[in-house]
């Protein structure tokens, strides 16, 4: 699926499969590149970064989203690195158990 994304003024879509690389994730994130490999750190996109070289660092389509929803907490409620990850680790949490209570009040419909 694809998102919208804003990049320098220009809207663009993003497939949530697309492979970013670590540059292109700084300019369509909005954060600095100590921000970004700090929030990376914290484990914010996952684990599985950690197990190579920052150049060689790459990101699926869905973190440019977390990463500009991770831009937006720390800018409004002036968070620390450590606590921006967490947020965003629980924002996503509530997320996902939202979509799932969706799919399962959408069965119990169908059943009637």
């Amino acid at each position: 699926m694809s998102k919208p994304m804003e990049q320098g003024g220009e809207l663009q879509f993003l497939d949530e499969g697309e492979v970013i690389s670590f540059e292109r994730m700084v300019v369509l994130s909005g954060l600095s590149v100590t921000e970004l490999a700090e929030l990376v750190e914290h484990g914010a996109f996952g684990h599985e970064l950690h197990q190579v070289s920052v150049e060689q660092w790459q990101f699926q389509g869905r973190s440019a989203r977390l990463a500009r929803r991770a831009r937006d907490l720390r800018q409004a409620f002036e968070l620390d690195t450590g606590a921006t990850s967490l947020v965003l680790g629980l924002l996503e949490r509530i997320d996902e158990l939202q979509r799932r209570m969706r799919e399962l009040e959408c069965r119990i419909i169908e059943d009637r």
